[in-house]
Formats: structure tokens, sequence, C-alpha cells
């Protein structure tokens, strides 16, 4: 009877001819004389066998682990008011004058007036222009 794996009465032809082959299994190493005849072959190979689950379930934990932790840690939205956004923004302008460096102010008293300190009592009552110091400065406009 001819037997599919080869003759089995050398082991080292059969192991090299199923190197050759590219069908080195299990069956093929455990009948080699010179795998099996080393020391604690069996432990190595239940040693990779449980390095390889022990590995494949700390990763499932730990990926497990980082979706909790990332559930539990979530920002949650700010729960503030309109208002609260208001009163913060009136304190930094109190603290911290907010200056308008547009030319605008300035020009409208040129063209309004030859002496342009003299307009300075017609802005607090009004201008012609889109400009009104009393809402400004109440608006916190500093300069």
């Amino acid at each position: 009877m001819s037997n599919p794996r080869g003759d089995m009465s050398n082991p080292a032809d059969t192991r090299r001819k199923a190197i050759s082959h590219g069908v080195l299994d299990m069956y093929t190493i455990a009948k080699s004389r010179d795998f099996v005849g080393k020391p604690n072959c069996l432990k190595r190979i239940f040693y990779h066998i449980l390095m390889f689950w022990v590995m494949r379930v700390f990763f499932v934990l730990s990926l497990a682990l980082g979706m909790v932790h990332a559930k539990s840690t979530a920002q949650q939205p700010l729960k503030t008011t309109q208002t609260d956004h208001l009163q913060h923004a009136r304190e930094l302008l109190a603290k911290y004058p907010l200056i308008d460096t547009h030319v605008d102010t300035p020009q409208v008293l040129r063209v309004l007036s030859s002496h342009p300190l003299d307009m300075i009592d017609k802005f607090n009552t009004g201008l012609p222009g889109q400009f009104d110091i009393p809402r400004a400065r109440e608006g916190g406009l500093g300069g």
C-alpha cells in the first residue's frame, strides 16, 4: 500500500520532500527525528499556542477597555446661557479696553470740520455717519 505522504522509513527524506513541496505540516514535523529528538519540543509548541491565544485575549480586552473608557470620558456639551457669555464679554471689555483702529471716525471728523476737536460735542448727540460715541462706550469700545 502506498503512503501519500511518502516513505516514512527515512524521516529526514520525508521532511526534505515536505519542505521542498511546501507541505510541511505538524504530522511531518512530529515524525521527523531531528525535531522530536530535541528536549521540550511539546512544551515549546504548547508555549507558542498559548502565547498566541494570550495575545489575542489581551488585544480584545484592551480594545474593549479602550471603548468603555472613551465612552465614559466623552465630552458633554456645556450648559451655558446667552447671558453668561454676554456677562463674560462685558467683564473682558471692562478689564481690557477694545480699540477701534479703523479710519472711519477720524475721517468723518476731518470731513465735517477743519477743526476736528470742535466736533466732539456733536458726536455726543449723534452724527450723520454710522458711528455713535455713547453707544460705542456703552458697548465697551475703549479707544
